[in-house]
């Protein structure tokens, strides 16, 4: 039987941090409401951030590169943007 994965196949290496807000939730207990405007306003919000490294060997090619992300988004949910 042979292995699907090289012995010395490049490894990624990786840190990511991430960060979400529900903003629902903080104006629901701060008692405040925007009313009609309420749609502006998302419902929630998230950042990620991550850095990486290939390990490999030399001859591969890859040893050392380096890897990036950032994403970022927002999102509203059904009933603020439906008129009740």
């Amino acid at each position: 039987m042979q292995s699907l994965a090289l012995d010395n196949a490049p490894i990624l290496v990786k840190n990511q941090i991430g960060v979400s807000l529900n903003f629902d939730q903080l104006l629901g207990q701060s008692g405040r409401t925007l009313g009609a405007m309420s749609w502006v306003v998302p419902s929630s919000a998230y950042l990620n951030v991550g850095q990486g490294r290939m390990r490999a060997s030399m001859s591969q090619g890859v040893n050392g590169d380096t890897t990036s992300d950032v994403s970022v988004g927002l999102s509203w949910t059904r009933g603020k943007i439906t008129p009740t």
